[in-house]
């Protein structure tokens, strides 16, 4: 088995406590399975009491699978798998619990669906909301917190009710979700100390993979099955911490050594994978966090790579030069699946898509695709041109009628065609309701006026921002302690879509085969052949492609503007720091100056990386 000397001293550590330091690409998967293969034939510990936990099942095949060819066939007893299917295994055997009592995903959206309901939510609808939700309500159970404690961006203040609501659907039915596997493993271990003797019996030594993405009770079961004799081998990098928003905790690596005394450490600094000016522009980044444990990396292929940094004027010139770029790059030979393109959050990717679309790149979805066409801040905007555009049924109406608020009630509208001169005109009539008449007249000048436009583009820039639904998505944020700049940014890029468009029905045309690219490139493998990969920074981690492009790198964007405190702005460095590793032999970084006439301010990351920056297109 071929190891360098730092991969063969950490391979063959035998007993207590251990902590490898893992850098992008410096063969952690060569060490973990390496010792797995010392323990059992140098050591001979039988391998029934070997337990190697990942995060994913991909990683725990892919290690059992190196790990048999290194060994005989017949050595299976070691126990590969997940922190959830390990944990639900435990769970099967001790409280006979099966498989039909976890609520597929399916259903655990239905479940948070009928808890909106039940709170009086249900405006909080769509995918990505639900997903967002369910995001948080996973952080609260891995992390062991308070839901009062959350801040949520999804739904505010409701956040406790809805949680309440959505766990008593949940035990209606009898059933877990997949993070009560975690907690429930450590409710059984504290409680059955049976139960914890027959568990460290059967795995008397611990390997656990990505270290740096436990969460608190993730750590709290692995110590109790490591005690008392801690034969605990840890491998993962601090500066790969990048999981935050699911309850993991950098801080539980960085204290490992003081949870653990006599720790051995070793480091492993020899990036195998990226070409050395992508090692040392990474490195520069790195370098600035302060919470993080010092390394010294260097490339293994030495001198070589090509890193660089593009200014464009406008997010339409950096999507376009990159789109440009990319079809360049196919057309001279280049193997689209050697391409990626990562963004910070999965709505960014959205003008990308576009552009390659338009540009026929074949291109694949690495995480759920996120449609801003489908969000729910969208649904007036859409309504309110299409009444401008004819559509006068009151089901739509109802879509937009108070958003701004103008005062028309449901019960005023008793006609299946809505007609506001007639409402108007009524209003007038009835001394109960005179005061409303000029604020109907108002809304209809102003709906006319918007017929008037005809542009997509014109149209939702008026509705936002001289119909006051801007204004309308900020305090109604407010009221409900969500994040406004995020739903602004959604309409921005809506917005931004309808620039090339001449009729809504035009407009309309382009969002239909928009979407259905999505639906398409979100059934496809993620490597599939011949199609480059969009995907976000979260969603790269563990990937390498040979030419990494990383758009955006825009204040509010990378870092993000939830970023505010000096942990958050250390992950966001982070998060940039493995996206950049991703890359073999180029990347290509960019950022621009302004989007819809706003200016943008640059990273505060661009001067860490000390690259001289070159003006693209537009500039």
């Amino acid at each position: 088995m071929n190891m360098n000397d730092a991969q063969r001293r950490a391979a063959a550590h035998r007993d207590g406590p251990c902590m490898v330091l893992s850098g992008p690409g410096s063969g952690k998967t060569t060490v973990i399975t390496g010792r797995v293969k010392v323990l059992t034939e140098a050591y001979r510990i039988p391998p029934e009491h070997i337990l190697v936990i990942t995060f994913t099942r991909a990683a725990a095949a892919e290690m059992k699978k190196r790990y048999l060819k290194l060994v005989s066939k017949t050595a299976t007893a070691v126990t590969f798998g997940t922190f959830h299917s390990v944990f639900f295994a435990m769970l099967r055997q001790e409280l006979k619990i099966g498989p039909d009592a976890v609520a597929a995903e399916a259903l655990r959206y239905r479940f948070l669906e009928e808890a909106l309901q039940r709170t009086g939510n249900a405006a909080l609808s769509g995918r990505e909301t639900l997903s967002s939700i369910l995001s948080e309500i996973s952080y609260v159970k891995n992390h062991g917190s308070s839901p009062e404690a959350v801040h949520s961006a999804a739904c505010g203040t409701a956040f406790p009710a809805i949680l309440n609501a959505y766990e008593a659907r949940l035990q209606e039915e009898g059933l877990l979700d997949y993070d009560d596997l975690l907690t429930k493993t450590k409710d059984l271990l504290l409680q059955r100390p049976e139960a914890l003797s027959r568990f460290r019996e059967q795995f008397q030594y611990l390997l656990i993979d990505e270290f740096q993405d436990v969460n608190p009770v993730q750590f709290d079961v692995v110590r109790l099955l490591a005690a008392p004799k801690n034969n605990l081998f840890i491998v993962g990098d601090d500066d790969q911490s990048i999981y935050a928003f699911r309850g993991a905790a950098p801080k539980i690596m960085l204290d490992f050594p003081k949870a653990f005394p006599g720790t051995k450490v070793h480091k492993l600094e020899v990036n195998y994978r990226s070409n050395a000016e992508i090692v040392r522009a990474a490195g520069a980044l790195i370098g600035e966090n302060r919470m993080r444990y010092p390394k010294k990396l260097t490339a293994a292929k030495g001198r070589g790579g090509s890193v660089r940094m593009t200014a464009y004027r406008t997010r339409d010139d950096e999507w376009e030069a990159i789109g440009a770029e990319i079809a360049s790059l196919i057309q001279s030979g280049r193997a689209p699946e050697s391409i990626a393109v990562l963004s910070r959050t999965n709505n960014a990717s959205a003008g990308l898509v576009r552009v390659f679309f338009q540009k026929s790149i074949p291109f694949t979805l690495k995480d759920k695709p996120f449609n801003v066409f489908s969000h729910y801040v969208c649904k007036p905007v859409f309504a309110a041109l299409n009444y401008a555009s004819g559509n006068r049924t009151r089901k739509n109406f109802l879509l937009f009628m108070n958003c701004p608020y103008h005062g028309i009630l449901r019960e005023d509208l008793k006609e299946e065609q809505v007609d506001l001169a007639a409402l108007e005109k009524a209003c007038r009539a009835d001394e109960r309701t005179r005061y409303l008449a000029p604020r109907i007249r108002t809304f209809r000048e102003e709906l006319d006026l918007l017929a008037r436009l005809k542009l997509p583009y014109a149209m939702v820039n008026y509705f936002r921002r001289g119909m006051g639904y801007d204004r309308f998505v900020e305090e109604t944020a407010e009221k409900r302690g969500t994040d406004a700049g995020a739903l602004l940014r959604i309409l921005d890029d809506v917005q931004h879509s309808a620039r090339q468009q001449c009729t809504v029905e035009e407009w309309y045309r382009f969002i239909a085969a928009y979407t259905e690219k999505l639906h398409q490139a979100e059934k496809q493998e993620t490597r599939e052949e011949g199609k480059v990969v969009l995907s976000t920074l979260h969603g790269a981690k563990g990937l390498e492609y040979e030419t990494v492009y990383i758009p955006d790198l825009m204040e509010k964007m990378i870092p993000h503007e939830k970023a505010r405190t000096k942990e958050a702005l250390e992950e966001e460095r982070r998060l940039l720091y493995v996206g950049m590793t991703r890359a073999v032999s180029e990347l290509r970084l960019s950022y621009c100056h302004e989007q819809n006439g706003k200016f943008l301010t640059p990273s505060r990351f661009i001067p860490e990386i000390g690259l001289r920056e070159v003006n693209g297109q537009g500039t």
